[in-house]
């Protein structure tokens, strides 16, 4: 199955294919027993947490299609830093990881590359309790909403971390100050829907998920970060070591694979009491048709399995103007072939 299509960006084939390479113990996945040939591959992937790039897996676990491509998947919780080293470790197979995280870690000299895609366009929601804020819905566009930012406090999820960064490229690049005109704090989406309702802050950056139940607390989403310029190269990807890819290239197309027919799943009538099921009570979707259809809607258009040259080259940029690429990385470098 060739790789779900995203529209307006140049994509490259996503797996990993390469030739095998004879490498340590402990680094390629653990393969089936002798006993028969429907024995399953175990690998491991871990992900921080409930988000759009993860419940795609979580889907195709549930439907058993990972089965279907001889993988035997189990899926861990862990922040993208503890998986990387978990991964070093051999411990973990592969992770999800946003493209600086990657480009930081290939900075300190491991050897993580990209080998399957997952959400070619980062996206997270700008939500207030405040209905006189200008919104995309109404018909303002992102200089407006940024604008009104001014002499407000908001919430990212951690100060410092590249989401914070790239909203204060955009804020500067309106002339707007963000170390004087708003105050920017960090708080972890889930304990931001709570900081919104009861005033702590006036807007915040929220996953999807947390913007939907914001919504039906009665509060309103007013911004996509896909709107901001400064947001365009930011991605995730799968991400292996490079030794792991090169020892279980097969592994890497299976894995692939199943999660390109996930993706397909998530609007396929037939999976929709699944999806649903998932959606609400992990997910914390609320229980409403509109919700979940919107929901649904949003997780469909925004996963991939294939991987962008120009979202990865672009965030490659912004990681050297921020201090955080100085070597010179290359995309060669952090895509394994023949994705390049």
């Amino acid at each position: 199955m060739m790789p779900r299509k995203s529209i307006g960006l140049r994509p490259a084939v996503a797996v990993a294919l390469v030739s095998a390479a004879v490498l340590a113990a402990g680094c390629v996945a653990q393969q089936p027993d002798q006993g028969g040939q429907d024995a399953l591959i175990k690998v491991s992937v871990a992900t921080a947490g409930s988000s759009f790039p993860r419940f795609p897996v979580e889907l195709g676990q549930q439907l058993g299609i990972f089965k279907d491509e001889g993988i035997d998947l189990e899926i861990v919780t862990a922040d993208p830093t503890a998986a990387m080293a978990a991964q070093m470790a051999g411990s973990i197979d592969m992770s999800l990881q946003a493209t600086p995280n990657l480009i930081v870690a290939r900075e300190n000299g491991q050897h993580f590359v990209f080998f399957c895609g997952s959400t070619p366009v980062f996206t997270q929601r700008l939500t207030t309790m405040d209905a006189s804020m200008p919104a995309e819905g109404n018909g303002d566009d992102w200089q407006d909403v940024l604008r009104s930012l001014k002499g407000k406090t908001i919430s990212v999820a951690a100060v410092g971390d590249s989401i914070d960064l790239m909203l204060r490229d955009g804020l500067r690049g309106l002339g707007i100050d963000p170390e004087k005109d708003l105050t920017i704090i960090g708080i972890k989406p889930d304990a931001a829907r709570t900081a919104l309702t009861q005033g702590q802050v006036d807007a915040a950056f929220v996953p999807p998920y947390v913007d939907v139940q914001i919504v039906a607390d009665g509060g309103f989403s007013v911004l996509k970060t896909e709107s901001i310029p400064s947001f365009a190269g930011y991605s995730s990807a799968f991400t292996a070591t490079k030794e792991w890819v090169e020892a279980n290239p097969d592994v890497a197309r299976r894995f692939c694979a199943g999660l390109d027919r996930s993706i397909d799943a998530i609007d396929d009538p037939e999976h929709q009491e699944v999806v649903d099921n998932l959606l609400t009570s992990t997910y914390g979707v609320p229980e409403n048709r509109a919700a979940v259809d919107s929901a649904r809607a949003t997780q469909a258009s925004i996963v991939s399995t294939e991987i962008h040259r120009d979202a990865i080259e672009s965030m490659i940029e912004k990681s050297k103007a921020w201090g955080q690429g100085g070597r010179a990385i290359t995309y060669e470098e952090l895509v394994a072939p023949p994705a390049r």
